[in-house]
């Protein structure tokens, strides 16, 4: 009996929690619909309320917006509009922080996350999983021996959480690990061990 409902969970327990977090993000999004009139909501129009349509009227929200941010008008009214949103008093030290972090996560330039490697935290004596999110801040160079960078340490199992270190390149080492490998084994506590080929950053291979 034990066996067989070991073999049960296993199956149904992933499924259920990706369900479960689907049907979260899509009635989340769903809310979108708050924007249109009652008339042209799905249960004026069906009699019925059909999931998702929220959902699809985000995302061309959010692609209308990115191709109005993408030419040079709406580049200049988004920039207009951050400078007088930054302007408003205790509203812009969120929204400056927030769009701060939003841009470095988000753009396609960025370097947040470069780099999966392994840290001596919070001992010297063991070893754990960091990742690259940039260089050294200039006010702080000088106070660090050597070429130093910034690395972030999650916890398990919820990787938003954590610790960011500053520690000279010459005591990371490299994990072996792509970024998406190492938090699949935070995530997990461990117990998914990835089986691939190393990822590593050869410059840091060789300073290791």
């Amino acid at each position: 009996m034990k066996k067989y409902l070991l073999a049960g969970l296993l199956v149904w327990i992933p499924l259920v929690i990706t369900v479960w977090v689907l049907s979260s993000i899509i009635s989340t999004m769903d809310q979108s619909l708050l924007l249109l009139p009652d008339s042209w909501h799905t249960e004026r129009i069906f009699g019925v309320h059909i999931p998702g349509v929220g959902a699809l009227l985000t995302l061309a929200i959010l692609l209308l917006t990115g191709v109005l941010a993408a030419n040079i008008v709406g580049e200049r009214f988004f920039h207009y509009s951050n400078q007088v949103l930054s302007k408003i008093p205790f509203f812009n030290s969120i929204y400056s922080s927030v769009k701060q972090v939003s841009d470095t996560l988000l753009s396609s330039s960025g370097q947040a996350f470069r780099q999966a490697v392994l840290v001596r935290y919070p001992h010297a004596e063991s070893w754990s999983i960091g990742f690259i999110t940039g260089d050294l801040p200039i006010q702080m160079e000088g106070q660090v021996e050597g070429p130093a960078v910034s690395v972030f340490v999650p916890t398990a199992p919820n990787p938003t959480a954590g610790f960011v270190l500053l520690v000279p390149e010459r005591d990371l080492r490299p994990s072996g690990l792509t970024v998406d490998e190492a938090l699949k084994y935070i995530v997990s506590m461990g117990v998914v061990a990835p089986h691939s080929e190393t990822h590593s950053n050869p410059n840091l291979q060789e300073k290791a």
